[in-house]
């Protein structure tokens, strides 16, 4: 209704707006107008634009007709034109501070009928002049205020005209104000009013069917547009989307035909239902059925969705109730969480990893001490049966050993010791504890690969024929449980690639060629090959093709990168339905630096190499290693910190042999006490270690350069590494 009374005024305000925008004083002119009337695009607004317009146009003639009246010598004319002039400013600032349009025009209008009366005043009766500004009240008040208003106003000014055509005739103290033509204009002007507001009622209620045509078009294509814009938004939209109603479904976007598997034709003929387990099923039609009644809020749930194919996805759905058409209906959003769920997955893994990683490395720290003094004592017996220690030793007439089987007693528990040893080496393996891995040690890369077989034979058996290919190669640099690792791990996966049951049909070759100074391991199987989509990730931390079950998918990835470690290279070649090899490139160490070091001293216990003190908080250790150092001078202690004192006291060493972690003093606060009070001897600190399962442990052995043997430690080795420090030590000395 309020439309269609203000017709005129929007068609008016339209034409102001045009001009406004066409011209500067559009900001001079509206900035004083509240934030809704100014930024709008309401009929109220336009109204306000118009008055404002109206208003300035009214202040500019009132200025131009003073300075007329000035320079044409009617001053007494200019005192009443300026106050009409300030006075029009009156519903501009009516506006600004809060007032209605309705109420502004009203103020407009009265202005307009002030200004009639004057000019009656002026004109000395009712002449032409004066009565135009008879149309001026009725004609503001219907833009401004509406039809009530304007009409309100028309019988003002009609009965304002009467009213002085009575005092012309009637009241004897104005006769010089009569006129011979009175009586036609009092009668005259009424008619013409009336007429003129009629014609413009006509034009009005003309220019409301032509204006509410243009808006309702205009709406229509601002709907359709919308309409547009929201269609696009569901069509690509990332998350799959389901329209319900009725628990029937009225709409899916792409993204839910790509979810679901199906082509937009069969899923015209398939009930979406079918992808949700029965048990959700219920329980999203009971939250659908709150959800409409307005009894629960719009909450993400997660579930579980069945494609076409049979296979299982995670979802994350959202379900909410909004118009589509010309009813509410339930828009279910769909999200595909598969992926994000699995690396949660291989995250709280890689947590329980870590873990039994940092269990491990404790584990085998604490079983590498009494191991290290079990091996060393078996060592130091096996060692004087060599040299006839035991010869005159006669066994009791009831015992059960003689000469030699004590012999393969120690041997026995050698190699149990030994068997020991590699487990304790795995869990730091697995504990990714590998600082003191020797890369450029010696591997005799056939043994290597006889073991390792050997220890996958339990996979092969059942899948496929195990064929070795072992040439004359030389050995390779590197450390002997990683390629143990890498060999193991490519031997496994060629037997899970080929399936079981064919062993007859299915063969695992493994072969070794030498090629200038690089040895070369091929694993070849006779498999389904490696399909092309998934060639490139293979070597992806956590890439698998195996069920979480089955591994992680580190395998290849923990590979490639102790080959590359060790100055290697990787690389494999597949056909489908043909097989994959793999090809692992070593380089050898026929091709090393020649050692240029001075040749050791040779070990002979009649001869002392020199003064070493071993701190351990292991007292078996301690004996052990006294018993099996006794080519050297020893003192030895289970406290640093009695280690310190002596030191204090005046001692002094050609070699310390300390423990990396001990109760009270760690090894590392001792070498930090070396440094600041004897460096000399810091310089001839050697350490031994059943695992650097500590990050702190693991940066000082990095940082602080000194030479680390593991536990249990090879006599001979030790042997070797306290000789070359000896002999550091009195060279610097003799310097």
């Amino acid at each position: 209704m309020r439309r269609t009374q203000h017709t005129l005024c929007v068609s008016s305000g339209i034409m102001a707006q045009k001009f406004f925008t066409l011209a500067p004083l559009d900001r001079l002119l509206t900035r004083r107008l509240p934030d809704e009337l100014r930024s709008a695009d309401t009929i109220e607004a336009q109204q306000a634009k118009l008055l404002l317009f109206a208003c300035a146009g009214s202040a500019v003639l009132g200025l131009l007709f003073t300075l007329i009246f000035w320079f044409s010598g009617n001053e007494w004319l200019c005192v009443p034109t300026l106050v009409g002039t300030v006075a029009v400013l009156t519903p501009p600032v009516a506006l600004h501070l809060g007032y209605s349009v309705a109420t502004a025009g009203h103020i407009l209008a009265l202005q307009a009928y002030l200004s009639l009366c004057a000019m009656v005043a002026i004109a000395g009766g009712l002449r032409p002049e004066a009565l135009v500004w008879l149309f001026c009240p009725p004609v503001i008040a219907m833009i401004f205020a509406g039809y009530r208003a304007g009409g309100a106003w028309t019988l003002l000014s009609i009965a304002t005209c009467f009213g002085f055509y009575g005092i012309e005739q009637y009241i004897a103290d104005f006769p010089d104000m009569l006129d011979e033509n009175s009586p036609v204009i009092a009668v005259g002007v009424p008619v013409a009013v009336v007429s003129i507001n009629s014609l413009l009622y006509f034009l009005n209620a003309r220019l409301q069917k032509w204006l509410a045509r243009s808006l309702t078009e205009a709406q229509k294509e601002a709907l359709e547009a919308s309409h547009r814009g929201f269609q696009t938004l569901l069509e690509r939209s990332p998350d799959a989307l389901l329209v319900l109603r009725d628990d029937e479904p009225i709409y899916v976007n792409p993204a839910f035909v790509e979810l679901s598997g199906y082509t937009l034709e069969e899923l015209r003929r398939v009930d979406p239902n079918k992808m949700i387990p029965a048990v959700e099923l219920e329980q999203r039609r009971q939250h659908e059925k709150a959800l409409l009644s307005g009894d629960a809020a719009s909450e993400v749930r997660e579930g579980t969705r069945i494609r076409r194919d049979g296979t299982k996805i995670d979802v994350e759905t959202r379900s909410f109730v909004a118009p589509f058409g010309d009813e509410p209906a339930v828009f279910v959003n769909f999200r595909d969480v598969t992926e994000r769920k699995h690396l949660q997955a291989k995250m709280m893994q890689m947590d329980r990893m870590i873990a039994v990683g940092t269990l491990a490395a404790g584990v085998a720290h604490e079983i590498n001490n009494p191991l290290a003094f079990m091996t060393g004592n078996v060592t130091l017996l096996l060692s004087e049966l060599e040299q006839g220690a035991f010869d005159n030793w006669q066994p009791p007439a009831d015992s059960m050993l003689d000469h030699d089987e004590l012999r393969e007693v120690l041997d026995d528990v050698t190699e149990g010791a030994e068997r020991i040893r590699a487990i304790v080496s795995s869990l730091r393996a697995f504990a990714r504890e590998q600082e003191d891995a020797d890369l450029d040690g010696s591997v005799d890369i056939l043994a290597l690969l006889d073991s390792c077989t050997k220890m996958a034979q339990n996979e092969i058996k059942h899948r496929a024929r195990l064929v070795t290919d072992f040439g004359e190669v030389p050995a390779v640099r590197g450390d002997n449980s990683q390629l143990g690792q890498v060999f193991l791990n490519l031997i496994v996966n060629a037997a899970h690639a080929v399936p079981a049951g064919h062993h007859d049909d299915n063969e695992i070759r493994v072969s070794v060629t030498s090629e200038d100074d690089t040895v070369i391991v091929r694993v070849s199987d006779t498999g389904t090959g490696i399909p092309a989509h998934i060639q490139s990730h293979i070597f992806d931390p956590f890439f698998t093709t195996k069920g979480e079950r089955d591994g992680m998918g580190l395998g290849l990835y923990i590979t490639q990168n102790i080959v590359h470690d060790h100055g290697g290279e990787i690389c494999f070649q597949t056909a489908q339905d043909k097989g994959t090899t793999f090809e692992v490139r070593l380089p050898s160490t026929e091709y090393a630096p020649a050692d240029t070091s001075r040749p050791l001293p040779t070990v002979d216990s009649s001869t002392k190499l020199g003064h070493a003190l071993i701190v351990d908080d292991e007292e078996k250790i301690l004996r052990t290693l006294e018993r099996a150092l006794s080519n050297f001078e020893i003192d030895a202690t289970s406290s640093a910190a009695t280690a310190v004192e002596w030191l204090r006291g005046g001692q002094t060493y050609d070699v310390i042999l300390c423990d990396l972690l001990m109760p009270q003093m760690s090894g590392m606060e001792f070498y930090e006490t070396l440094e600041a009070a004897f460096p000399h001897l810091a310089e001839r600190v050697v350490f031994m270690s059943g695992g650097t399962f500590t990050n702190g442990s693991r940066e000082f052995v990095a940082s602080c350069g000194r030479p680390l043997v593991a536990k249990p430690f090879d006599i001979d080795k030790l042997q070797t590494v306290l000789s070359e420090q000896v002999r550091e030590t009195k060279e610097r000395l003799s310097a």
